[in-house]
């Protein structure tokens, strides 16, 4: 019954629509602007533009996000082995968390240096891409 009256309601609304006249509408969105276009003075790449982007590369993202999981459970090993080898009796809890402190501190350090890489990038591409516009800093 309720598809009926669902299928009534769609058919009643799209009364004397025709799929061609539905499909010649355009979109009013604006395309994405590309690196260099409307520029006609100015040498255009010989490959496709990029698009504007801060985002690093994802590839890059995947090797700071793997390097950042390995370094913290390097710091982990690490934080254990240490709160292990300084006690004497039965010392789970100082192992641990000894453990825990190296795990993020060593997360924390490697994360820090691959925001910093990452910005490094970036710059180093919007300086090539200033070159290659041919309006790079003198």
């Amino acid at each position: 019954m309720k598809n009926r009256a669902v299928g009534f309601l769609v058919s009643r609304c799209f009364e004397g629509i025709d799929a061609f006249s539905i499909a010649s509408i355009r979109s009013t969105r604006q395309p994405r602007r590309m690196y260099g276009e409307g520029v006609s003075n100015l040498p255009q790449p010989a490959t496709r533009p990029r698009e504007l982007s801060a985002l690093p590369p994802q590839t890059a993202r995947a090797i700071a996000f793997a390097m950042i999981m390995i370094v913290g459970v390097l710091g982990a090993i690490l934080g254990y082995a240490l709160g292990n080898a300084t006690c004497t009796d039965d010392c789970s809890v100082k192992a641990g968390s000894f453990l825990l402190i190296g795990a993020v501190a060593g997360a924390l350090g490697s994360a820090i240096m691959s925001v910093l890489a990452l910005r490094a990038m970036g710059e180093w591409n919007e300086i090539r891409d200033r070159e290659r516009a041919g309006h790079a800093p003198q």
